[in-house]
């Protein structure tokens, strides 16, 4: 009966151990992951504005506004804004 005892316990260890580095390698890797795209995250976006005010198009009229539209550097509903405005005077 003791033999019996031991060899499960001894199996219910191993396979704890088993299911212990499975969920730890898992959170690990996570944790691992998060820290990463963290530090990557910061050292990108310190100091560096993606679009700062000095420049973003001046958009004055429905040319320019077509302008910066084509350049990528405002959108389509800022356009209609514009193009509006320019018929209601």
């Amino acid at each position: 009966m003791l033999t019996y005892t031991y060899r499960f316990f001894t199996a219910t260890l191993k396979f704890s151990w088993k299911i212990f580095i499975i969920i730890g390698g898992l959170v690990l890797s996570s944790i691992g992951n998060a820290l990463t795209s963290f530090i990557s995250d910061s050292q990108d976006d310190f100091g560096n504005e993606t679009e700062p005010e000095h420049q973003k198009p001046i958009v004055v009229d429905k040319n320019s506004a077509m302008q910066a539209f084509y350049s990528g550097q405002c959108s389509s509903a800022e356009v209609d804004k514009y193009w509006n405005f320019e018929d209601k005077r």
